[in-house]
């Protein structure tokens, strides 16, 4: 049986960039306002008008965060945001699903698909993947989607650890075992709060998150396990199970949506 790795947590991406306010919307014009800024910035760069550059950056909606001047003072040049359009508009045909890794910090380390307009059904795919299901399984769903999912894509997946292989669940096992999947429950309605600015709200069945910031499970480095758990950090005191193995609460409600919200709820009442 294959599963998606408890430390790789997908995250729709836009090219370079994650979804934010200023791209999740069709925007043409904020594209073609940014192109005629880069272009203009271009003309003075090579006019030697690196004054009219920097002044454009410090007075310019969006021009600090487009370009920047490097090579000072003696070659300057214009650095411009790689694919800035994707940073600005919202393009489907851009999309695509970084697999956030906890054993790795640099996402150009991590592994990013390519999805376009198959993204959602990429997302089944790995929904899928996150709950348990056999190769020739996942493989025929990814056939019937028609997304370029193949056997060649899925062996780079396990060869890189991002899905890993597993043994089945034993189904003689009884309700309750660890390798039992647990079985779906239909939460109360209401709000809950998860932490900082990350609200939950039930009705009917339907959650919706707002501002929630999931993360994978992490594999801490020595330096990491120094500083992050450190006796001095005010987390020790609001947890008292403070660690390197405390539960990250958001992931496993993050991994709990890929895979079916049963069983997330049960995890989350053992800790409460």
């Amino acid at each position: 049986m294959l599963r998606l790795s408890r430390y790789v947590l997908p995250e729709v991406r836009q090219g370079l960039y994650a979804l934010e306010p200023q791209n999740m919307s069709v925007a043409p014009g904020r594209v073609a306002f940014a192109t005629a800024l880069v272009a203009r910035a271009e003309r003075l760069i090579h006019a030697g008008d690196v004054d009219g550059v920097q002044a454009m950056r410090e007075y310019v909606p969006f021009a600090a965060e487009l370009m920047k001047v490097t090579g000072m003072p003696a070659a300057p040049q214009l650095e411009v945001l790689p694919e800035f359009a994707d940073a600005v508009s919202f393009d489907e045909t851009r999309l695509g699903v970084l697999l956030r890794d906890g054993r790795v910090r640099e996402p150009d380390d991590m592994v990013y698909l390519p999805t376009g307009e198959a993204t959602a059904s990429v997302l089944g795919l790995l929904r899928a993947a996150a709950g348990g299901i056999e190769r020739a399984a996942l493989l025929q769903h990814a056939g019937e989607l028609d997304v370029g999912f193949d056997g060649d894509l899925l062996d780079g997946l396990i060869a890189r650890g991002v899905i890993e292989e597993v043994a089945a669940p034993d189904p003689a096992a009884p309700p309750g075992q660890p390798n039992q999947p647990n079985q779906p429950d239909q939460p109360d309605d209401g709000m809950a709060w998860i932490g900082h600015a990350f609200v939950v709200a039930r009705h009917g069945g339907t959650s919706v998150w707002f501002d929630p910031y999931p993360s994978p499970a992490f594999v801490w480095s020595p330096q990491e396990r120094e500083e992050v758990f450190a006796a001095a950090v005010p987390d020790q005191v609001l947890l008292a199970d403070y660690g390197p193995a405390a539960v990250h609460v958001e992931r496993e409600l993050a991994l709990g949506a890929l895979a079916g919200e049963g069983g997330v709820q049960r995890r989350l009442g053992e800790q409460a």
